[in-house]
């Protein structure tokens, strides 16, 4: 490979926690919890992962997940349960060991949404398996990391649609759950050969999947 897998996971993880934290940090949840590490009571804080290989692990195991967790717990949140309908803790990965693997026995932790090689338009076209419009999953928090496939795999003139096909995603995700609070992640950063392998479609793609973030939510 020509960047580093972890580095990708790494950066993953310090968005979705910051991101995160500042949602359970505004209402949703109290703050107290994360600033005094006080755990919370009642129900169990349900996130729901959707993303590609990059979610699922890939090479490293379980992705960004296991220290998502781990640190969710430290900051006082025992009570977890992340959703999806997959199990698999990556699509290279020979053995799930380490932490990855002590927390793949956990049935609260190891269901994911991570579909490895898959676009914007495929986890679409997945959405009644992942959120059926009434029954199934009702997270509390929905984390989306999607777009390198897109701006990797697909043909150049679909870099334009890019932006509309992640709005559309999300507009559906959130007509399926309004009750959730809906993170997207910015796609990782890509190293200097990748970027000159693809030439001018790959920054033209970050740019136009950057706009979604300027603009959401709608209005």
């Amino acid at each position: 490979q020509d960047y580093d897998p972890r580095g990708v996971v790494r950066n993953s993880l310090y968005w979705f926690v910051n991101m995160v934290r500042s949602i359970l940090g505004h209402g949703v949840l109290a703050a107290a919890c994360l600033l005094l590490g006080r755990p919370r009571a009642a129900e169990a804080l349900k996130i729901m992962t959707i993303g590609d290989s990059i979610t699922e692990g890939w090479t490293v195991p379980c992705g960004y997940r296991a220290q998502l967790w781990d640190l969710l717990e430290q900051a006082g949140y025992q009570d977890l349960q992340f959703n999806g309908v997959l199990d698999t803790c990556g699509s290279q990965v020979t053995k799930c060991d380490d932490r990855c693997g002590q927390l793949q026995e956990n049935n609260d932790f190891k269901h994911h949404n991570g579909f490895a090689g898959f676009k914007i338009h495929e986890v679409e076209e997945s959405l009644d398996d992942i959120l059926p419009w009434r029954t199934g999953a009702f997270p509390d928090i929905i984390l989306v990391l999607l777009g390198t496939n897109d701006c990797l795999k697909a043909p150049a003139n679909d870099v334009w649609t890019s932006q509309r096909r992640m709005k559309t995603l999300l507009s559906n995700i959130k007509g399926r759950r309004p009750g959730a609070k809906l993170i997207v992640g910015t796609i990782p950063p890509i190293s200097r050969e990748t970027q000159a392998e693809y030439g001018g479609k790959l920054g033209l793609c970050l740019c136009h999947l950057l706009g979604v973030h300027k603009s959401w939510p709608p209005g």
